[in-house]
């Protein structure tokens, strides 16, 4: 009985350590709860090849339009 507590106890712990690494060595210090700007993510994007550069350089120039429109005004 003591031994299938023990193993029990092992195949519960083992799963647990391994998520727990994996969880936390993905964050790492500097992106801990941050998101991606549009352009990082249109950076990444053509990075991997999922975007040709006229793709990439037309929607480029819509984030920085869309951008500057979207900036508050903050003046005193």
């Amino acid at each position: 009985m003591m031994m299938g507590f023990g193993m029990l106890f092992w195949l519960v712990l083992i799963p647990l350590v391994v998520w727990a690494v994996l969880r936390f060595a993905s964050d790492r210090p500097g992106n801990r709860g941050r998101r991606e700007t549009p352009e990082e993510i249109l950076d990444r994007r053509f990075a991997q090849g999922e975007l040709d550069i006229p793709t990439y350089t037309e929607m480029r120039a819509r984030v920085r339009t869309s951008s500057t429109h979207d900036t508050p005004d903050v003046r005193n």
